[in-house]
């Protein structure tokens, strides 16, 4: 696989990136009821917006952003064309590929291996459905693999389009999910009590840190 078919091909290259969203929110959403008999789409459910909700919604913008300058760059060569447009890194299709498909399979792995306790958005306060904090497998490394994985994958998928437009919406993509970390953190502490904090002793939160 060479440069010339990621661009002679766009579009299958953007229908794998959308498979982020496809399988990560609603293939293990289905997976999910299929398993428990309930939807873990929390964040449709809550009537008033928490903290965690309004992050993911301010989340949303630079993500959109993001997938128009890629889809841009990939379909339109007086796009490219421009000065700030010019990639700054130039991965080959092959290992990025297969290091996204890596990531992508990652982010499902550990979304399944959460078990009951996979949730998209954040609990009310007063909800008391999760009760079970995973400590198990491969959140034994990280308390947040999940993240840890999706980041990877925005970041890997963006190689081939790596403008200075590209990197400043990944920046502040992960930033906003740093943001979220630190929210679910809270509720984590406020729901599970010492065991958390144990737990944070433990494990760092993403890899080594």
């Amino acid at each position: 696989m060479s440069d010339f078919s990621v661009l002679q091909h766009p579009y299958v290259y953007l229908l794998f990136i959308s498979l982020h969203l496809l399988f990560g929110q609603f293939g293990s959403s289905m997976l999910y009821r299929l398993r428990y008999g309930k939807s873990p789409l929390i964040c449709y459910q809550t009537k008033q917006p928490n903290r965690h909700q309004q992050m993911s919604q301010w989340l949303a913008l630079p993500v959109i952003v993001w997938f128009a300058l890629m889809t841009l760059f990939l379909t339109s060569a007086s796009f490219r064309s421009l000065p700030m447009n010019q990639p700054i890194i130039n991965m080959s299709p092959l290992w990025g590929l297969t290091l996204a498909a890596i990531c992508l399979l990652g982010m499902l792995y550990c979304q399944f291996a959460m078990g009951r306790a996979f949730r998209i958005g954040q609990e009310s306060e007063t909800s008391q459905q999760q009760s079970t904090l995973v400590e198990h497998g491969i959140f034994r490394y990280s308390r947040n693999p999940v993240y840890v994985f999706s980041t990877l994958f925005l970041w890997v998928v963006s190689s081939w389009a790596c403008t200075i437009p590209v990197l400043l919406s990944l920046l502040l993509i992960s930033i906003l999910i740093h943001q979220l970390v630190l929210i679910e953190e809270q509720f984590l502490h406020k729901r599970f009590g010492m065991s958390y904090l144990h737990y944070q002793k433990r494990v760092p939160r993403y890899v080594y840190f």
